[in-house]
């Protein structure tokens, strides 16, 4: 089954710009919204791997999140980075940000753990079933 998710046109992978004390720099965060907004981003991706997701803990992800929807207030979509090596784990984060407004999730096949085909379906399915938000899944090649 396919199901087709207009995300416009333009997919930003957002950087995570970060201060001298290793935070998450929000007033940058908020220049870099605008300007991807303004030059004609149609959606933004948050907390993908441009974005230090696996260096990010899960609450710095929200409040990344939570940052960037005040920031765009609807003129792009924002479409979160939810993947994980853990079905468990994707799945909570997952919920998580749907409850928190993401327009959609990018899953990533489990990069660690290289699961087959089967493994995939049934990864991915858990997922699926779990969120009414469109999940955007997301191969790389060399290392999954």
């Amino acid at each position: 089954m396919t199901i087709r998710y207009d995300a416009g046109e333009v997919i930003t992978a957002m950087v995570t710009p970060f201060n001298e004390k290793r935070e998450i720099d929000y007033p940058a965060v908020e220049k870099l919204c605008k300007h991807l907004v303004n030059t004609g981003s149609d959606a933004l991706l948050v907390a993908g791997t441009t974005g230090e997701s696996p260096t990010l803990t899960h609450d710095e992800e929200y409040e990344l999140l939570y940052a960037v929807k005040a920031t765009v207030s609807g003129a792009a979509k924002v479409i979160m980075g939810a993947g994980s090596n853990s079905t468990r784990t994707a799945v909570d984060v997952t919920k998580k940000v749907e409850s928190l407004g993401a327009d959609a999730v990018l899953s990533v096949v489990p990069y660690y753990n290289k699961p087959n085909q089967q493994g995939m379906i049934e990864h991915f399915g858990a997922i699926a079933r779990s969120t009414n938000l469109p999940i955007i899944l997301y191969n790389i090649p060399s290392r999954t």
